[in-house]
């Protein structure tokens, strides 16, 4: 064949992909607007583009991930354009013609008020029935959504079916106005049911039509994610690169997972900037009023005071025989702040104080209190940053013969599974204790890997005492990380004890800051409750009177199951992963707050490797070694985070409080699994890769869902709710 039949065929490509971009750009411009193919000629010319260059890309480089990637593009679209617009292709195809049942240009309009249902029977309809739309108005500035149902008969049943169509028409989404059905024959009578989701709601029903065809929806994002997540795929399991050690592909590997973390750091920034209720982002920096750690305790640090108010001699709360008791208060209609600390005729708050170093700043130069969900945000993306970091620094040290494609898989599955993304889907004062101190302990384990404490290298004191100040900073934040602390100061013995020179200065950059945050909390509990090791917990007002509760082996077991063994169960509805709470049949109390979320060992499978952490440990061969790393690696990994996991048993279960133990946890299984794939057997290699690259695609399909699904809940946000259930559902 000669070299210019050769040309003939990318020549004809290229002209393909510069008609489809003209396309593209006509039905951006709203050329293909009053159709219903709206939307695809655009992706198809988005993808077009793409290919050119891809194309491009390949000369430059030969890659087989940019050769996989040009033909996933092209099947991704093609499914989007297909399969995933099935209920389009139905309805044009379906054996009924349009037929009107209601009409707003002649005048038939009925309106919806609260929860009452509105009522609308159509009888001898006489036509197949394949879709019902509903044009709906939403009078009502705050109403967002409507239930829709439809009892309807047809030739198989003289009588309505009830509830033969179940769904809801959304604010915003045009989409949701259109319900297929799956009826035999003409249909007989039809009666539509509709009621507002909220008292208060109005609505107006202007118009009924059934077999109307129903439009594209054309979703980018699912091209784009199928995209990413095969190419990812394949480059994990495939690549010649990513096949050779972390040493000799450290560049590389380093700014994939400088990719990874930002993306992981974007989309939790998103997450929080989109939970919060101003419609401009400058309004939330303007707020006049706060929570409990934003304005409360920062009112009262800025006037010198340990507790929140003090409350009259005659306060009603002040006369109860147990104000702690929540029955009792809700039964006597006592008014009180929740979830504050009750003692001596004061509130108080159990909320550690280091976030004030933000908070109280800002107040006295601004006169405003600071978003909760933008503190959430900030220290949530610089955990996320610092967590990337820490794993690095680990890798580099002890596995750096490991794979490239492991090193990175084991990075998605620890930014994935760290638990931070239950503090971003609900940023509120709960959560601005927990992502600080995530955020304070995760700085620290940073610092101290680096700072050569224990490491046999050059000590460097300022990291050292860096290390020591953000654990207890971290304390401050929520008294929990007290066990991090604690792992931190054996760390800073273990280190001056093992050296002959500067031993003194190992100990006091590894104790002193760490001793000075203890002593300002120890002084914290005893101006407020005459015990220096009392946090206030159990004076707070809750649902719970923890001034009575009773230890129960069954709770700690309770705690341990759903929050490390339970496993996810997968169905084909939004919210389409769950993981069922279990009381594993236990009667008593145990609190458990909204949603419920998979055990650690499902949401992140490397954790499961510190099950193997003593055969990891084992394959040292000094007795000396084993005995260093098993105390060192063994108390932060896995004693610390299971001493915080059974101390919920009090507290109950709450996802946010995954943050807290998982990120531990997975680092500590991830370097038991790379410490027992060392060695030049292929096949342990091989499996390494595989495992780790199935462990990533699990980790980022488990956690996405269930984060995104945790943080717009469908009865909050309707509409964000709609877009993700029309995303992963193709049978809409």
């Amino acid at each position: 064949m000669s070299g210019r039949e050769e040309g003939v065929g990318p020549a004809v490509g290229r002209i393909l992909c510069i008609m489809l971009m003209i396309a593209g750009a006509a039905d951006l411009c709203g050329f293909f607007g009053s159709t219903g193919a709206s939307g695809a000629f655009a992706l198809m010319g988005g993808a077009a583009a793409a290919e050119l260059i891809f194309g491009l890309l390949r000369k430059k480089w030969d890659l087989s991930l940019l050769r996989f990637g040009g033909k996933l593009l092209i099947i991704a679209v093609l499914l989007e354009l297909t399969l995933f617009q099935y209920p389009s292709y139905r309805s044009v195809f379906g054996s009924g013609e349009e037929t009107v049942l209601l009409s707003g240009a002649q005048g038939e309009e009925y309106q919806g008020r609260d929860n009452t249902p509105l009522v609308l029977t159509f009888d001898g309809v006489g036509v197949p029935v394949d879709t019902v739309w509903v044009d709906i108005s939403f009078d009502g500035d705050y109403t967002e959504a409507v239930a829709f149902t439809a009892d309807i008969s047809d030739e198989a049943c003289a009588e309505p079916r009830l509830k033969i169509i179940e769904s809801q028409i959304i604010r915003g989404s045009s989409q949701s106005a259109y319900a297929i059905a799956q009826l035999s024959g003409k249909a007989g009578t039809v009666r539509l049911s509709f009621t507002g989701s909220d008292y208060g709601d109005l609505f107006t029903v202007r118009s009924v039509v059934l077999n109307r065809t129903v439009p594209f929806d054309v979703s980018p994002l699912r091209v784009l994610l199928i995209l990413l997540g095969g190419m990812l795929l394949h480059g994990l399991l495939f690549s010649v690169r990513m096949g050779r050690p972390f040493s000799r592909e450290e560049a590389l590997c380093r700014t994939l997972c400088a990719i990874v973390t930002g993306a992981a750091v974007l989309g939790a920034c998103a997450m929080c900037l989109s939970l919060i209720p101003e419609e401009r982002l400058s309004d939330a920096f303007r707020r006049n009023e706060g929570d409990q750690l934003t304005q409360e305790m920062t009112l009262a640090f800025e006037e010198g005071r340990t507790y929140i108010y003090e409350l009259e001699p005659d306060d009603p709360l002040l006369q109860m025989e147990d104000p702690y008791d929540w029955s009792a208060r809700s039964s006597g209609n006592v008014p009180y702040s929740w979830d504050h600390v009750l003692y001596g005729g004061r509130y108080y708050s159990y909320y550690g104080v280091a976030p004030l170093l933000l908070f109280v700043p800002y107040h006295l130069a601004t006169g405003h209190f600071f978003p909760a969900e933008i503190a959430v945000m900030l220290f949530s993306a610089c955990g996320l940053i610092l967590l990337a970091l820490t794993y690095l620094a680990v890798v580099r040290r002890w596995f750096s013969e490991i794979p490239a494609g492991s090193v990175l898989a084991g990075l998605i599955v620890l930014l994935a599974a760290c638990g931070i993304w239950f503090c971003t889907g609900r940023p509120k004062f709960y959560e601005t204790a927990i992502s600080s101190g995530f955020c304070c302990a995760v700085g620290g384990a940073l610092l101290l890997i680096g700072s050569g404490a224990v490491t046999g290298e050059k000590l460097r004191p300022v990291r050292l005492a860096g290390a020591s100040l953000l654990l207890g900073l971290a304390v401050l934040c929520r008294p929990t990380m007290a066990v991090y602390a604690a792992c931190g100061a054996v760390w800073a013995v273990w280190g001056a004890l093992s050296r002959k020179k500067g031993r003194l200065t190992v100990l006091l950059c590894g104790l002193l800051p760490m001793a000075a945050a203890a002593a300002f909390q120890m002084w914290y509990n005893y101006d407020r409750f005459g015990d220096v090791l009392e946090f206030g917990i159990r004076y707070s007002l809750t649902v719970n009177d923890f001034t009575h509760t009773q230890f129960h082996l069954h709770f700690v077991l309770i705690s341990l199951y759903n929050f490390l063994i339970a496993p996810p169960a997968f169905i084909p509805d939004y919210p389409y992963i769950t993981a069922p709470f279990s009381m594993l049949g236990v009667n008593g109390y145990y609190f458990k707050d909204y949603g419920a979320v998979s055990g650690l060992f499902f949401r992140g499978l490397t954790s499961v490797g510190i099950l193997a952490g003593g055969r990891a440990i084992g394959g040292v061969i000094d007795r000396k070694t084993r005995i260093k790393w098993g105390v060192l690696a063994g108390l932060p990994c896995v004693i610390a985070p299971l001493v915080i996991v059974i101390s919920t048993w009090e507290s109950g279960y709450a996802v946010r409080y995954a943050a807290d133990f998982s990120w531990a946890m997975l680092l500590g299984g991830t370097a038991a699994l790379f410490a027992l794939s060392r060695g030049r057997a292929p096949l342990r290699k091989l499996l390494l890769r595989w495992g780790m690259a199935l462990a990533a695609v699990m980790a980022v399909l488990v956690n996405g869902i269930q984060a995104l699904t945790f943080a717009y809940r469908s009865d909050v946000y309707p509409l964000a709710a709609e877009r993700l259930r029309r995303l992963f559902e193709l049978w809409l």
